[in-house]
């Protein structure tokens, strides 16, 4: 066993399996089979987790209104319009973070995608909300 439970198996300069694996032999070199650990130095992109941060406040902004909205009978006062306006603010903002963290090299991705795609529902949210305040 070598180090980090590592086996060690001789092989020879070309890559095969050498018949004479003697101590003294210089041209032999070992070969570690690692037992299932992978070690990286990736991380999750800091644009990435706040484009995450803001695709729920967004949504979660967006849910109390329209809850709120519909426990008052529709008669909505000029702050949940404020906070919503704020919310796709923040939407769009969500939007270009995780664009711009997708673009990172040698990082984890998760954060991106998912701040993409909860701010985009909310720009959805949004426009729905919009579109049947227009027609009603």
């Amino acid at each position: 066993m070598g180090v980090f439970g590592q086996t060690k198996m001789p092989i020879s300069k070309f890559g095969r399996r050498s018949a004479h694996s003697r101590a003294g032999n210089e041209d032999l070199y070992y070969m570690g089979k690692k037992n299932g650990y992978i070690f990286t130095n990736k991380e999750h992109t800091q644009k990435g987790m706040m484009a995450t941060i803001l695709g729920v406040i967004s949504l979660g902004t967006l849910a109390y209104t329209v809850f709120m909205s519909y426990r008052q009978d529709g008669s909505v006062p000029r702050q949940y319009g404020a906070a919503t306006m704020l919310a796709m603010i923040f939407a769009f903002i969500g939007v270009i973070l995780g664009v711009v963290s997708r673009t990172e090299r040698d990082k984890y991705y998760l954060f991106s995608y998912l701040g993409i795609i909860l701010n985009v529902l909310a720009l959805a949210a949004v426009s729905v909300i919009l579109y049947a305040g227009a027609y009603q």
